[in-house]
C-alpha cells in the first residue's frame, strides 16, 4: 500500500506559505498534534519546518523519511541513557525506559530499563501485554508535496512503521507535512503501575540533494533529526544530530485518569509517577531511515 505526504498547517489543509518570514530557520520538526489519550486515535502530522539552512538562500527539501520505533527488541541499544543503581550511566537497552526525570544533559533520559509488555496492555484493566508499536502509526495518502512515495516497514518486514517520499521540492518559505493516523485504541498503561504516559521518540531525515550512497560530507544537504551519531550516520556537523540540540519529535500517549486511574500508591504522589519512553534503536535508525533509490539506501 502506498503512503504519502500532505502539506498543511492543520490536518487536511493546504501547504501554507510564511509570507516571506524566515522564522522556519529557527524551528525544528514537530508533530502538529503531539499527544492523545490511551485508548483513542488521532490524525497528526510530522512537520518539515525548513530546508537546508547551511546555504543562503536555504536549499529546498526534495525528500523526507520518518520512523516510529517499535520498542519490540529489548536486546538492542538506542540513543538514550539510563542511570544504573550504582549511579553510572549507559546506553538504554532496547530503547525502552521508565523515566522519572525529563532530561539529563540534553535529550538523554534518566530512568531504568523496561519493556513494552511490562508497562502496556491491549485492553483497559487487561493483562495481555503489548509487545510492539508496529502498525500503530499509518501514513495518510496525498501527493501534495512529493510524487514518489513509499512505506517504511519494520526490520522484520512485518509491520508499517513510517513513510518516505521524494521527487518534489518544498519551498523553504513553506511548511510541509506527512500526516499519520496514530492508533492508541489497543494501548493502555497497566492499571497496577504508575506510568503517566507512553512517549514515542520519532526520528526523521530531510534531504535537499539526491545521493544514494551519501559518500561525501552531507552536512549541508541533509537535516538528520536523529539526536545522535550512529555507525551509518557518522556526521557530527549535520544539522539535528547533536544530542544537546534535543530535536526529538515526541508523541505522548497519556493515561486516561478517569477510566484508568493511578493505583493508590502513586495517585497523589507525582514523585512515584513516570513516563515510558520508547527510543528508536540504532539498528532501526541505520536500517530504516532511507529513501529507496534516492538517499541513504546503500
Amino acid at each position: 500500500m502506498k503512503m504519502t505526504f500532505t502539506r498543511a498547517l492543520a490536518i487536511g489543509a493546504g501547504l501554507t506559505a510564511l509570507a516571506g518570514v524566515q522564522q522556519q530557520a529557527l524551528a525544528h520538526p514537530s508533530l502538529s498534534i503531539p499527544s492523545l489519550l490511551e485508548g483513542t486515535s488521532i490524525y497528526t502530522a510530522v512537520t518539515v519546518t525548513h530546508g537546508c539552512t547551511a546555504f543562503t538562500p536555504a536549499k529546498p527539501v526534495t525528500g523526507t523519511v520518518q520512523l516510529f520505533p517499535t520498542g519490540a527488541d529489548a536486546s538492542k541499544k538506542g540513543p538514550g541513557r539510563i542511570t544504573k543503581p550504582d549511579g553510572t550511566k549507559e546506553v538504554i537497552q532496547g530503547g525502552v525506559a521508565a523515566v522519572r526525570k525529563t532530561t539529563d544533559s540534553g535529550s538523554y533520559e534518566v530512568g531504568t530499563p523496561t519493556t513494552l509488555a511490562e508497562e502496556i496492555v491491549s485492553a483497559n484493566a487487561g493483562n495481555t501485554g503489548v509487545t510492539t508499536l508496529g502498525d500503530k502509526f499509518r501514513a495518510v495518502s496525498s501527493r501534495a508535496v512529493f510524487n514518489k512515495l513509499g512505506v517504511v516497514k519494520s526490520l522484520d518486514g512485518a509491520t508499517r512503521v513510517g513513510a518516505w517520499g521524494y521527487q518534489g521540492k518544498l519551498d523553504p518559505d513553506m511548511y510541509g507535512q506527512t500526516s499519520f493516523r496514530a492508533n492508541a485504541g489497543g494501548i493502555w498503561l497497566r492499571r497496577d503501575k504508575c506510568a503517566r504516559s507512553l512517549k514515542v521518540r520519532v526520528p526523521a531525515i530531510d534531504v535537499c540533494k539526491a545521493d544514494r550512497k551519501n559518500t561525501g560530507n552531507p552536512a549541508g544537504y541533509v537535516n538528520l533529526w536523529i539526536n545522535s551519531q550512529t555507525p551509518k550516520f557518522n556526521f557530527p556537523d549535520a544539522h539535528g544530530i547533536k544530542p544537546e540540540d534535543n530535536f526529538w519529535m515526541t508523541l505522548s500517549i497519556n493515561r486516561d485518569t478517569t477510566n484508568n486511574p493511578f493505583p493508590e500508591s502513586c495517585a497523589n504522589d507525582t514523585s512515584q509517577q513516570y513516563d515510558v519512553v520508547v527510543t528508536p534503536t540504532f539498528e532501526e535508525i541505520d536500517g530504516l531511515l532511507k529513501i529507496p533509490g534516492y538517499a541513504f539506501d546503500q
